[in-house]
């Protein structure tokens, strides 16, 4: 990645203290752009980290033994009467699509077509439980959208199970409870959960004074509502409608299973993570979640080419890399951008070598060479950084 290509990157709010300023206020641009009608369109730098995050709660799924899926995000209108009865306030909110697409929908709630797909499967006992994650996009017809908390397009993280009977259910629910907290932990992300107790359904929140729910949360104050974000929650999915969805029993009956479903918004969750993970320097987010490790800074113009040739060896080794070519920055400011983002190290190209540096912008070691260099990176706790200056490797990849 090319800091200098970044469409936004020079409207990053780098005012310092950064530690005083919103979150909401600090991401602007920096994730997300937006138009008037909170409609997303993701920077590269956004979805470096959406993507992290995508594959690191797929990968968590994983081992968990859930298997993936992808919907689609337009609808067949019928495939709606498939679930729970829907009221008029939510098909109010539903984007109906017109001309050649009349009859269909973007999507909204996916309930009703997993049901539907899973109808026209011949079921067994022996299949079930089933239970699928997936990851895509939601839309909403709202009137009072508000950017990445609340907009008319969103990503949602979600899944689904199929039982068979109660303790198969709450076996489920007990899989997506562990699932999210999983999630949550792996984030560095501090929540609260509300459930009812009987393992049915469960609520995740985040306490924000950018949420705009407020909720009772015992462990916090029994007597008031607190403000909070919403981030994830499963229910039991109930239709009293015929619905067609059935399996095949041990006696060989058709029976109505049990559907459990899951959702978890991968916005909101994405926002909460940015806010938990900040200190005085901007964002320090979980490995899993860096755009990039290490950030290439060559400290001249002349120096560009260096740099360039830096970071695509770094590459070709299957380092996480960025350099900031920018020509109208300065160095410091370069290396406070790469603080900003969460970048643990950077990488002064100079005359004389590279000069490295952690987040804290304090110098850890100095190198003449790539294979100095190299060799720093892939073992830095057994070399001293003293010793590299008189290093005498070349074996012809000095600079």
């Amino acid at each position: 990645m090319f800091l200098s290509k970044q469409i936004n990157i020079n409207n990053y709010n780098l005012r310092e203290p950064f530690n005083q300023q919103p979150t909401e206020n600090l991401l602007n641009d920096i994730l997300f752009c937006f138009d008037t009608n909170a409609i997303p369109l993701l920077t590269p730098l956004g979805i470096k980290i959406v993507r992290n995050m995508e594959n690191t709660m797929m990968d968590i799924a994983d081992n968990y033994g859930m298997e993936q899926i992808e919907p689609p995000t337009i609808i067949d209108n019928n495939v709606l009467e498939q679930g729970q009865e829907i009221g008029q306030q939510f098909r109010s909110k539903i984007m109906y699509l017109s001309g050649k697409m009349e009859g269909f929908h973007l999507m909204m709630t996916p309930e009703p077509l997993f049901i539907k797909v899973l109808s026209d499967n011949n079921l067994s006992h022996s299949q079930l439980p089933l239970r699928y994650v997936y990851s895509t996009n939601f839309y909403r017809n709202m009137a009072d959208p508000r950017h990445f908390l609340r907009g008319k397009q969103f990503k949602m993280f979600g899944g689904f199970s199929v039982d068979t009977d109660r303790n198969s259910l709450i076996k489920s629910s007990e899989m997506f409870d562990s699932l999210t907290q999983s999630i949550f932990s792996t984030f560095r992300l501090p929540f609260y959960k509300q459930d009812n107790g009987d393992k049915l359904m469960a609520e995740y929140f985040y306490l924000s004074e950018a949420g705009k729910e407020n909720v009772y949360l015992p462990q916090i104050d029994e007597s008031k509502k607190t403000k909070a974000l919403s981030l994830a929650m499963y229910y039991h999915y109930t239709t009293d409608k015929p619905v067609k969805l059935k399996y095949t029993n041990s006696e060989n009956k058709k029976v109505k299973p049990l559907f459990l479903t899951y959702g978890m918004g991968t916005q909101r969750t994405l926002f909460s993570i940015m806010d938990a993970n900040r200190d005085e320097y901007g964002f320090n987010l979980p490995e899993c979640l860096r755009p990039f490790d290490y950030v290439v800074i060559p400290l001249q113009q002349k120096l560009k080419p260096l740099a360039n040739m830096t970071y695509e060896r770094m590459k070709s080794l299957g380092l996480s890399v960025a350099v900031d070519d920018r020509t109208n920055v300065s160095v410091i400011n370069r290396q406070k951008c790469s603080q900003f983002l969460s970048c643990p190290t950077n990488i002064i190209v100079t005359d004389n070598g590279y000069k490295i540096y952690n987040r804290k912008l304090e110098k850890v070691a100095e190198t003449e060479n790539l294979v100095q260099l190299y060799t720093f990176l892939s073992r830095p706790q057994q070399i001293i950084p003293a010793a590299l200056k008189v290093s005498q490797i070349k074996i012809g990849l000095e600079r």
